[in-house]
């Protein structure tokens, strides 16, 4: 357990403000994590990477292929 430092050239630059400062430093990730929603964001990216050429490529092509038939 510790106390987070700044050097004396990052008092305004890299400076963590005391309305931001937590307990531990889970709790500051967290707390930056659902103020920018960066890793949900990057979760999602990686998810529909992933199912890109199985079942909601298939999907995507029976929804083309029902519109055509609808015409």
């Amino acid at each position: 357990m510790g106390i987070v430092q700044e050097g004396p050239t990052e008092y305004y630059s890299a400076r963590i403000q005391n309305k931001d400062r937590k307990r531990t430093f889970v709790e500051e990730v967290l707390a930056g994590e659902r103020q920018s929603g960066r890793f949900k964001r990057k979760y999602a990216d990686i998810q529909t990477s992933k199912t890109s050429g199985k079942k909601a490529f298939y999907k995507a092509l029976q929804d083309k292929r029902v519109k055509n038939v609808k015409r």
